[in-house]
């Protein structure tokens, strides 16, 4: 499988000082930036054509990059960042693609911001993200901001304890927060604003499927997700704790401005490395 770093060819020492910091990430199978504004197909920033369409009365509103939040967290002054606000019958969809058979290295992530209470709509007990798999099917796994008022990354054919047990991190009413899951073929782990929340030893494999990519509900039916979702990353990478926390806050003003223009096409990813 081939790996890339994120880089932007800007300097010869940006690729070296980011690099040094021992946090390179590779590069993403799906990348949804969803800063189009407008329109029903979010863009795939990854390069890989894995674009998703938005199905329902979808709402693009300022993502988290348009917040005071993103002056703290990135070191940048707001901008006019994207995102989708999802609701009941809202979602989107990505086609399959056999790049998303993961069996034992994964990393889905993404910024959320949950607007239901947990408590009187419903609904809000149990919200996927994402997810890609039949319901309870071989080789499902999604990431869900919301189980039981708990963050949950779920991955179906493990060991017993491993399809739902794992939840770590209370983020209804919050605000904007930064969630990620992986899997390495021994642990699965889940991460709250780039900390780690909760670990389990799940060892073995996923069965690959060849179901959509759901984002924002389970299989466009349930599950809905109440709230607002920025900046959606899935990698074939069980991604260290050092590298969530750098895609949840880049560590120096430096990559902070790379991290911008990459953001705002004012300049290519370059990609190196090898297979």
């Amino acid at each position: 499988m081939r790996l890339s770093t994120i880089c932007v060819p800007l300097l010869l020492t940006t690729c070296v000082a980011f690099a040094r910091v021992g946090q390179v990430l590779p590069q993403p199978l799906l990348w949804l930036q969803f800063d189009e504004g407008d329109g029903d197909i979010a863009a795939d920033g990854s390069g890989n054509g894995n674009d998703a369409t938005l199905h329902g009365d979808v709402e693009w509103v300022t993502g988290f990059r348009g917040t005071e939040g993103a002056l703290g967290t990135l070191g940048l002054a707001p901008d006019e960042g994207g995102a989708v606000r999802f609701g009941e019958n809202r979602w989107a969809v990505v086609p399959h693609d056999d790049m998303f058979h993961l069996t034992d290295d994964m990393t889905v992530a993404c910024w959320v911001k949950l607007e239901g209470d947990g408590e009187d709509d419903g609904m809000s007990y149990q919200q996927a993200v994402f997810e890609k798999g039949p319901v309870w099917g071989a080789g499902l796994y999604s990431l869900m901001p919301d189980f039981n008022n708990n963050v949950l990354f779920q991955a179906r054919d493990l060991l017993e304890g491993c399809n739902d047990e794992l939840q770590g991190g209370y983020i209804l009413g919050v605000g904007w927060t930064h969630i990620a899951g992986t899997f390495d073929g021994e642990s699965i782990r889940v991460y709250v604003n780039g900390e780690l929340a909760d670990d389990l030893d799940c060892p073995g494999e996923l069965q690959t499927n060849d179901e959509d990519l759901y984002i924002g509900s389970r299989a466009g039916a349930e599950r809905w997700v109440l709230g607002v979702v920025d900046e959606l990353y899935v990698f074939n990478v069980a991604l260290s704790e050092e590298q969530v926390k750098h895609l949840y806050a880049p560590p120096s003003s430096v990559f902070a401005a790379q991290w911008h223009e990459l953001k705002s096409g004012t300049v290519a990813p370059m990609t190196v490395g090898g297979n």
